[in-house]
Formats: structure tokens, sequence, C-alpha cells
């Protein structure tokens, strides 16, 4: 396992290790490759391996000086009616999946909240 002090120091080393994927942790592209989401990528960064079982998350943050689980960040620019705010995990779900952000600028708005 290697630490990383924050969740998107972990993300922005595991993105160089695989392309991105939407709506997984990981998709595989073939019997030996696959690549990975936002979360996806830092839990590879931490623990070399494919994210795959359950309590990814948990996982991740076990191997961080900075917590994440128990926090909320601002969606960037919430449309009247939108909920202002959600927990880290949703709004890097929003943003990966839903705006199609690259996981380069899903670290960068989060550095700005010290994850």
């Amino acid at each position: 396992m290697k630490k990383f002090a924050t969740l998107s120091e972990a993300a922005l080393a595991g993105a160089k290790l695989h392309p991105k994927a939407i709506g997984n942790y990981a998709a595989w592209t073939s019997r030996t490759d696959y690549s990975t989401c936002f979360l996806g990528a830092a839990f590879e960064a931490v623990y070399a391996e494919p994210p795959e079982g359950g309590d990814i998350e948990e996982r991740i943050e076990s191997a961080l000086e900075v917590s994440f689980l128990d926090k909320e960040v601002p969606y960037p620019n919430p449309r009247p009616g939108e909920r202002p705010s959600g927990t880290v995990t949703a709004v890097i779900i929003y943003l990966n999946d839903t705006l199609g952000w690259s996981r380069e600028e899903i670290a960068t708005y989060l550095q700005g909240f010290g994850l």
C-alpha cells in the first residue's frame, strides 16, 4: 500500500496508468486492460491493483492523510433548485460521469478544498 497526502494526489498518480472510465471504478476493455474513474485511479495508485470489491472509498481513505468520506463540497455552478453541495463521492461521480470532467480537472477542483 502506498500512502498519499490527499485524494487528488492519489487520483493523479493513478490517472497516469489507464484511460478514463465512466460509470464504474474500473471498466475492463480486454482480459488484461481496463480504464478507471477518478476514484478507481486513486485506488489503483494506493493498492497497485484494479479497484474491485466493496468498500472502495473506505479503503482509499485509510491510505490518505486527509479524510474525505465525512465531508461535503459544493457542486460547481449549481442550477436553481439543485443541491448546492454534496458528499465528496457524490460530487466526484457527478463531475466524472455527468459532466465528463477529466480526472485531472476533478483533482484541480478538489485541491481547492484541501482534498
